[in-house]
C-alpha cells in the first residue's frame, strides 16, 4: 500500500505565506473619488411622479390641491438638477432629471386643467349653462 504524501511541516513560530505569494501588501490605497450624485434628479422624478399620482389618484383631478404643489416642485428641481448637470457639477442623473422635470410639467398643465374644469362646473348652474349656450349660439 502507498503512503499518502504529506505537506513540509513549517515551524509555527514565522507564518509565511503560501509558495508564489510574496510578502502581504497592507492597505489598499484610496481609489478615485466618486463624483458628487445629483439627489435633486432623484428627487424630481419622485416628486413628478407623485403629482401624477395625486392627480389620477382622485376622480378628475378632484386632489389639483396635491397635485399643482408636487407638479410644481418637481418641475423646479428638475430644472435645478438639469442647471447641475450642465454646470458640470455631477454628471449623473440627466435622464432622471430630464424625467422629473416632463412629469412636472405635464402634472402642472393637467392640475391647471382641473381647476379651470372645476370652476367652470361649479359656476355653470343649469340656469347659466342655459344663458351661455344661448349666447354662443346653441
Amino acid at each position: 500500500m502507498v503512503e499518502p504524501r504529506q505537506a513540509p511541516r513549517i515551524p509555527s513560530s514565522a507564518p509565511t505565506p503560501p509558495p508564489g505569494w510574496g510578502p502581504p501588501l497592507g492597505p489598499l490605497p484610496p481609489g478615485p473619488p466618486r463624483p458628487p450624485r445629483n439627489d435633486r434628479a432623484v428627487l424630481a422624478l419622485i416628486l413628478g411622479i407623485g403629482g401624477l399620482l395625486a392627480f389620477f389618484g382622485a376622480r378628475l383631478g378632484l386632489f389639483f390641491v396635491f397635485n399643482l404643489p408636487l407638479a410644481i416642485a418637481a418641475w423646479i428641481v428638475g430644472r435645478d438638477a438639469r442647471r447641475r448637470i450642465a454646470r458640470g457639477e455631477t454628471p449623473e442623473g440627466a435622464s432622471a432629471a430630464q424625467a422629473g422635470l416632463v412629469l412636472g410639467v405635464v402634472g402642472t398643465l393637467l392640475g391647471v386643467l382641473a381647476i379651470v374644469v372645476w370652476a367652470l362646473v361649479l359656476v355653470l348652474t343649469p340656469d347659466r349653462r342655459a344663458v351661455v349656450l344661448r349666447v354662443l349660439g346653441g
